[in-house]
């Protein structure tokens, strides 16, 4: 393989990975092994050069809270979505909007929209608008925006996200490993805050995703690499770094779904959804236990110019 294409894939500092090498792409049998060996390489020492005011917690939360929750949510999804919806639906959505006085949110790679109508549940009706940008348009957004007042979509490069006046939090599901130069994605972020009191919410895959996703998106994280992202925050801002499962729910994933393919035996969540519903809520309850050292999925909030803190 020729020098020039290989370093066409590095990343140049822009990146929390040292590559760009995007795994959703169609890629030749040589390109997946760099592919996985780079990931490898590239979550090496997970837990040095931190961002020492980078907080790292377990989400947690209560068991009847857990199973009423799960009972809102698709019950197919994997481990790692139904985390991500329970963690949305669990924020303290009162607290928020008693913080920024009205909800504006900003979805960053927001796909198809389904999540508008998402986080009008999630937040029980708290939010005032949602604002959804990708990089192509999708073709049911303007049935979303019949139905729903206060709901805009825009076609724009998520690495350079425009100045909306009004937005006072900005949120991404499963989008930061897809965007080439993350690093210039938050540093337009940083830009765009200034001195407004914003929050930021971003769910996004952990190392422990190399194994169970395969080839996806361009990178997994780490906190190593998210204290590249936190240590741009040096204004008022206090960041948390919350770990969603562990290894119960990883081993569900790949007890249900990986080996179950491999194997030519397809996915087992079908037949098997009453059994995949109870073990999954039991792996969930059993990773919230107990401080988990490889997590399923992250999410990360980062509060800037706060006067109150919300969590």
């Amino acid at each position: 393989m020729k020098i020039n294409k290989i370093s066409s894939y590095l990343s140049m500092g822009k990146s929390t990975s040292f590559h760009i090498l995007n795994g959703d792409n169609k890629l030749s049998f040589p390109l997946i092994v760099i592919f996985r060996i780079i990931n490898y390489i590239n979550n090496l020492f997970p837990n040095s050069k931190l961002d020492k005011k980078l907080e790292i917690r377990n989400f947690n939360i209560d068991k009847n809270d857990l199973k009423r929750l799960l009972s809102k949510i698709q019950r197919t999804q994997v481990p790692s979505r139904k985390l991500s919806n329970i963690f949305w639906y669990s924020l303290p959505w009162n607290e928020i909007k008693k913080e920024l006085k009205e909800i504006n949110i900003l979805d960053i790679g927001c796909g198809r929209g389904a999540y508008a109508k998402k986080f009008i549940n999630f937040s029980k009706q708290c939010i005032n608008s949602y604002t959804g940008i990708d990089i192509k348009k999708h073709k049911n957004w303007n049935m979303i925006k019949r139905k729903h007042i206060n709901v805009n979509f825009y076609v724009c490069n998520e690495e350079n996200i425009p100045n909306f006046p009004n937005i006072n939090f900005i949120v991404s599901q499963s989008t930061l490993e897809h965007i080439k130069h993350d690093l210039t994605y938050f540093k337009s972020i940083n830009k765009f805050i200034t001195s407004k009191n914003i929050i930021q919410c971003h769910l996004f895959p952990s190392k422990a995703c190399f194994n169970i996703f395969k080839l996806h998106g361009i990178r997994q994280y780490t906190p190593k690499t998210i204290s590249k992202i936190t240590k741009l925050f040096k204004n008022k801002s206090y960041k948390i770094l919350f770990n969603l499962g562990g290894d119960k729910c990883n081993l569900i994933h790949i007890s249900f779904i990986n080996y179950p393919r491999r194997h030519g035996t397809g996915d087992l969540r079908i037949d098997n959804i009453d059994l995949y519903d109870k073990l999954t809520y039991y792996a969930i309850k059993k990773d919230i236990e107990n401080f988990q050292e490889h997590p399923n999925f992250y999410a990360l909030l980062i509060h800037s110019n706060y006067k109150n803190r919300i969590i």
